[in-house]
């Protein structure tokens, strides 16, 4: 079977600002996310806080697919952000191989205000998730790019009720997902079975990896397959943004000649 590099990166757009962390003019930047890709040698990257410059929403997606082996690309540009001038923020999705279908939707977000370091309160952004189809070894992936709000510094747990909607969302989106698919991103929580109560197991997914940049939990990043999909190793890279890269190796499993199980389980609500 074929083997895939993966990866899921929060790229941290606000590395941007005047008064950012790492005061990054576009063109580092810019360095830093291909040199990203390719040091790891990566063929399918799901990328959240991406910079969509206001004066140039393609500059950055024009540099993936110029500069590096990801040269089908999908995005979604969802809000402006909270740190840069001029800049909106997207979710992407880039592979080597062929992105046949793109679909996205905004999930419900509570309407409260978040805390920013130096920074005054901002309004909660409104969240889409990002899906692709692509292919390997001839069987169909979807892809599924996540960016859930930052539980931590809302001081609410992933299962409070004010996050029903958003759960009811993802649950009848995953419901409907055809077994074999990745679900990765920014979740900030330590599983997705904390937003989704048992979700690993109604599924049949399995969390590959889950690496967080801080001890409390926030800023954590994951990677799950579903189970036609088989990882061979994964780990997590430190990069200058406040996220790790967290990457793994994947095939298709020997259950991938079986038929798909559409759906996979339902989920019970």
């Amino acid at each position: 079977m074929t083997r895939l590099r993966i990866a899921t990166w929060n790229v941290n757009s606000g590395a941007l600002a005047s008064n950012g962390l790492w005061r990054f003019a576009a063109a580092d930047f810019g360095a830093h996310l291909i040199a990203g890709i390719a040091d790891h040698r990566l063929e399918l990257c799901l990328l959240q806080e991406f910079p969509l410059p206001s004066s140039a929403p393609n500059f950055f997606l024009d540099m993936l697919r110029d500069e590096t082996a990801l040269t089908h690309v999908a995005s979604v540009d969802f809000a402006d952000s909270h740190l840069v001038k001029d800049m909106r923020i997207g979710l992407v999705i880039a592979c080597a191989h062929p992105i046949f279908s793109k679909q996205s939707a905004f999930l419900p977000t509570p309407d409260i205000m978040v805390e920013n370091h130096h920074q005054p309160a901002q309004r909660l952004h409104k969240r889409p998730y990002l899906s692709v189809q692509t292919a390997l070894d001839g069987i169909t992936i979807t892809v599924v790019n996540l960016h859930l709000p930052p539980f931590r510094r809302l001081r609410r747990d992933p299962g409070d009720a004010i996050f029903d909607p958003l759960r009811d969302a993802l649950l009848t989106y995953f419901n409907g997902l055809c077994d074999p698919f990745i679900i990765a991103g920014d979740i900030n929580t330590s599983s997705l079975d904390n937003v989704l109560p048992d979700f690993s197991q109604h599924l049949g997914c399995r969390d590959v990896i889950t690496s967080s940049t801080r001890n409390d939990g926030s800023k954590t990043d994951s990677i799950n397959l579903s189970f036609r999909l088989r990882s061979h190793a994964a780990d997590a890279v430190r990069t200058l943004s406040d996220h790790h890269l967290c990457r793994s190796d994947i095939s298709l499993s020997w259950h991938a000649c079986e038929p798909s199980r559409s759906a996979t389980r339902t989920y019970l609500t």
